[in-house]
């Protein structure tokens, strides 16, 4: 990421997904851990809402995080541990977006095109 020249306004994308990917470190999340990858997509969201394949995705994560089961006593262990796995699914898919995004070219700005010589310089 640091050798190519890229947008400095997507480093929050890249900074958070760093961070989540540093709480994924328990194999069963505790029911307050979909807050980061929540985050994430909203600006994910905020980044690329006008490319539909990832404002949709996104908010499919999204919807796969949201599902919590408020304390980690509520269900049986198998359910659990199926539900931390598909959150932890969906927070490394929304960290992979965040650093593709975050890892895009910087906008080339276009100048506008030099006055030709002899040309009338507008007043």
């Amino acid at each position: 990421m640091a050798l190519y020249a890229r947008d400095r306004a997507k480093d929050p994308l890249l900074w958070i997904a760093i961070l989540l990917l540093a709480t994924l470190r328990s194999p069963f999340l505790p029911f307050y851990a979909v807050f980061p990858p929540l985050w994430l997509a909203t600006l994910i969201v905020t980044v690329a809402w006008r490319r539909t394949n990832v404002l949709w995705s996104t908010i499919a994560m999204a919807i796969v995080l949201s599902f919590t089961f408020g304390t980690p006593n509520a269900v049986p262990p198998q359910v659990n541990a199926i539900a931390t796995l598909a959150h932890t699914i969906a927070a490394l898919v929304l960290a992979v977006m965040a650093a593709r995004l975050a890892g895009e070219p910087a906008p080339v700005a276009m100048a506008a095109p030099a006055p030709s010589v002899g040309a009338p310089v507008p007043a």
